[in-house]
């Protein structure tokens, strides 16, 4: 016995699988894949737009110091931000840094003669940065700068940083029971004004070049 097929089912046959072929390409051709989103995402990672208050911002001084034997310190200082300090280096193998969560200061010293990078960051994750050197020792006379050179009161603090000459570098104070250096050596030290009179501060390079520089202390 034959069975008749109409015309109209075997349009309707060729009309569902027109569909069916239809979706099955665009399904294979414009489907997202997701392991080609995951490497896409992760060669092009999304990075929000940072809104920082003015008064979050860390700065620390010095922001780059060279560094040229072992056992070399460098004293570093942050301002700003929200205190509760604590440090980091990005390579602890090349050099560590100590501070107090309580103190702005912390010291780093040289284990190998490498560039780093030294992170500071407040209570509130706010971060600074400054960074390591192993520079060729500088061809360049010595020089002492200083944030003041006068301090009115007990307790009231100035920094000093030495500026060319050959590094390491040591400092002394002629009288520490007017005020006193917070480190012997480093690229910058912080003096502290303890008993008025005037007092004075030498640098020493490697080299044996010496220089002085006078506080006032009113």
């Amino acid at each position: 016995m034959k069975t008749r097929i109409s015309k109209y089912t075997i349009l309707a046959a060729l009309f569902l699988g027109g569909i069916a072929f239809f979706v099955t390409g665009c399904d294979s051709e414009d489907s997202p894949d997701n392991g080609g989103l995951d490497n896409y995402f992760k060669n092009n990672p999304y990075v929000s737009d940072p809104r920082i208050e003015r008064d979050s911002y860390l700065t620390v001084t010095p922001s780059l110091a060279n560094v040229g034997e072992v056992g070399q310190q460098v004293l570093f200082r942050v301002s700003g931000g929200s205190g509760g300090y604590t440090w980091d280096v990005s390579y602890p193998g090349r050099g560590t840094i100590q501070g107090e969560p309580a103190s702005s200061d912390a010291i780093y010293t040289v284990r190998s003669v490498a560039d780093n990078e030294v992170i500071v960051y407040d209570s509130v994750g706010h971060a600074g940065i400054a960074f390591i050197s192993a520079a060729a020792a500088s061809s360049s006379a010595l020089a002492m700068t200083a944030s003041s050179t006068q301090l009115n009161v007990d307790g009231a603090k100035c920094v000093l940083t030495a500026v060319g000459g050959v590094p390491p570098y040591a400092w002394a104070v002629d009288d520490v029971a007017r005020g006193n250096v917070s480190a012997n050596a480093g690229n910058s030290v912080i003096y502290t004004r303890f008993n008025a009179g005037d007092n004075a501060v030498s640098l020493t390079d490697s080299a044996g070049t010496v220089l002085y520089i006078v506080i006032q202390q009113p």
